[in-house]
């Protein structure tokens, strides 16, 4: 699996939501280990703010994506610079809450440095497969098949094919096993 060091497995496709729009995706879940859901339920109780349990992201096309769990945000901008290789800005937001004190605000600091580490961690795991996702269909093992999240990378080469007047892309998709290591 493409984290298996943070996140641990991916959510079932029934836990999962997508949203294809012509210039976006989402995907939102509430599964998530047991530890993280409570430590995120902790911090949010503590600094006072609203807890809902979910995990969001936000592609908008091409290079802007968007990350939220109640304990922060992630906004993250990726611009090529070659064919192979990329730049990547990275901004983690994260909350004080409403509530004041000495509890609220070591919490929330503690929260900024486990958000922060969380992120390098996951960016460290995305690092780690660049080169095969750069290869893109070279590296499939079934013909026109480029992962398992399928609907969302069709989506954004729909969305080149339209800004590139290239010929409509064709409607199935192929959805490989479950990924759970």
């Amino acid at each position: 699996c493409l984290h298996p060091k943070t996140f641990g497995h991916y959510p079932e496709e029934a836990n999962v939501a997508h949203e294809m729009h012509e210039s976006w995706t989402s995907f939102q879940t509430d599964e998530m280990d047991a530890w993280v859901k409570n430590g995120i339920r902790r911090t949010t109780r503590i600094l006072g703010l609203p807890y809902t349990g979910f995990y969001t992201q936000w592609h908008v096309y091409p290079n802007l994506v968007f990350i939220s769990l109640d304990s922060f945000r992630l906004m993250k901008v990726v611009v090529p610079t070659s064919p192979t290789t990329s730049w990547t800005m990275v901004r983690v937001c994260s909350p004080f809450g409403p509530r004041r004190g000495v509890l609220p605000w070591i919490i929330a600091r503690i929260s900024g440095f486990v958000a922060k580490d969380g992120a390098r961690k996951i960016l460290h795991e995305d690092a780690s497969i660049f080169a095969q996702v750069q290869r893109g269909l070279e590296a499939s093992t079934s013909p026109g098949v480029i992962g398992r999240r399928e609907e969302r990378v069709y989506a954004f080469q729909e969305w080149i094919a339209r800004r590139c007047g290239g010929p409509a892309l064709p409607s199935s998709i192929e959805v490989l096993p479950a990924c759970n290591g």
